[in-house]
């Protein structure tokens, strides 16, 4: 395995699949960032051969066997590779900043290589720890919820950064498996396991985890051309595909990712200050009331549909209407029978206005299916 030249390091993962988009996010980091660390690659069963440009490119690739056998969830357990950023492998680094391969990076990351401990922002500054964590019946829930707070605000896994101080020796890798052993059938993907683990964490500005889900005309002021941050593109429209409004600027990153080149780092093409993070957080802080009445009726839709719908209608006439097009969508597809929104998806999917591998209503950052009623 390639050693470390730097003091930081950046990391995403990446299966076989997922390879071009882990292109696209280290040209993102290395065109915009100025980001002066090493960069590496968590290869989950990733032939090698398929692996000859990152190591031509400079970038480290960790090869990572699989932790667990099962899916968690809705998520297939190659997102728990993450796991071995904390094996002592990684106190090489001062640093890791971890980022999910579906983010765009407008933004330094140096601030991100102060951080004390564990940092991560809020999910979506709404879920509880408890929110991806499957209730079922029989003794090891009600052990879980005895042992551990599952009703405070927890943080999203798909954007870290921490001090490699916390990795003790073999210790902290073992309880996090330990974890997952026990309690693994509950989990609904990584993000409980690092939330019950991590119980004391720093929380970052909201600039550094930009969650972008469908319905994004709210977050407009946001992610205008020019604006920066750290863009997690969260919804069932990833910024590969065309519908994203981050499409163009992905496929740039791509093309431009075979101009990589370790040997003549860039400077920041934007670099970022505290007043630029204060404003940021005061654009966001007066938006975040109609994001989670958006997020609110999103749950609704899955659970109840009925209420959703009245729900709709009275926060449409409070608010402004335009900001509520995808829910008004939403509100009439819910109206149809089951067999009509299964023709509806297929043939969106036909004429190419939806891609194969999402669901029609999609939802915020979670494969959870949406024809629920």
């Amino acid at each position: 395995m390639e050693q470390p030249t730097m003091k930081n390091v950046v990391v995403t993962l990446a299966n076989e699949n997922y390879l071009v988009q882990a292109k696209a996010l280290f040209s993102s980091i290395f065109w915009n960032s100025g980001w002066t660390g090493d960069y590496l690659l968590l290869a989950h069963q990733v032939p090698q051969e398929e692996l000859a440009w990152f190591r031509e490119k400079g970038i480290i690739v960790y090869d990572c066997e699989p932790l667990f056998t099962d899916k968690l969830g809705d998520y297939p357990s190659v997102v728990l590779d993450k796991l071995y950023l904390f094996t002592p492998y990684f106190k090489k680094w001062s640093h890791v900043i971890f980022m999910d391969a579906d983010m765009v990076v407008r933004a330094s990351l140096d601030e991100l290589t102060k951080v004390k401990d564990f940092a991560a922002t809020t999910d979506q500054d709404h879920y509880a720890v408890g929110y991806n964590i499957r209730e079922q019946p029989g003794d090891l829930y009600e052990k879980l919820r005895s042992q551990f707070d599952l009703r405070k605000p927890g943080f999203s896994s798909g954007r870290s950064s921490f001090d490699t101080d916390i990795i003790d020796g073999d210790r902290t890798f073992a309880g996090m498996k330990s974890l997952l052993q026990e309690y693994g059938k509950l989990f609904n993907g990584d993000q409980p396991l690092f939330n019950i683990y991590f119980q004391k964490w720093a929380q970052l500005p909201r600039i550094f985890n930009i969650c972008v889900p469908n319905g994004s005309e709210v977050y407009t002021p946001l992610i205008r051309p020019g604006q920066k941050g750290l863009y997690h593109l969260s919804g069932y429209y990833k910024p590969w595909h065309k519908e994203n409004p981050f499409y163009e600027e992905w496929q740039s990153n791509l093309v431009r990712a075979d101009q990589i080149d370790l040997s003549n780092r860039q400077m920041p093409s934007y670099p970022l200050d505290n007043q630029e993070i204060s404003r940021f957080q005061n654009v966001y802080d007066g938006l975040k009331d109609t994001i989670k009445v958006k997020l609110d009726l999103l749950h609704l839709y899955y659970w109840d549909k009925k209420m959703y719908r009245r729900r709709v209608l009275a926060e449409t006439f409070k608010r402004n209407p335009l900001r509520f097009k995808h829910e008004f969508l939403y509100y009439f597809v819910s109206l149809l029978p089951e067999k009509s929104k299964v023709n509806i998806k297929n043939s969106l999917r036909a004429i190419g206005l939806l891609p194969k591998d999402v669901a029609i209503l999609g939802k915020v950052g979670r494969e959870r299916p949406v024809d629920h009623d």
